[in-house]
């Protein structure tokens, strides 16, 4: 669907490390979340455009 839409890359699952401590009910807490798609965004050609979606609600991160 992210293709289809003209995302070049979506990172999912597959692309984290998900254990039973870092995770709950539906995947990645947050801070684990946030710490291992930095990683991934170090790597990435600038410029880009990236996006989050967490599970849990709170406000926003600045």
């Amino acid at each position: 669907m992210y293709q289809s839409l003209g995302f070049d890359r979506f990172f999912s699952k597959k692309d984290y490390h998900v254990t039973e401590e870092n995770s709950v009910n539906y995947g990645l807490k947050d801070i684990p979340f946030f710490e291992q798609s930095m990683e991934k965004l170090l790597h990435l050609s600038e410029p880009y455009m990236a996006s989050f979606l967490t599970l849990t609600n709170h406000f926003h991160f600045y």
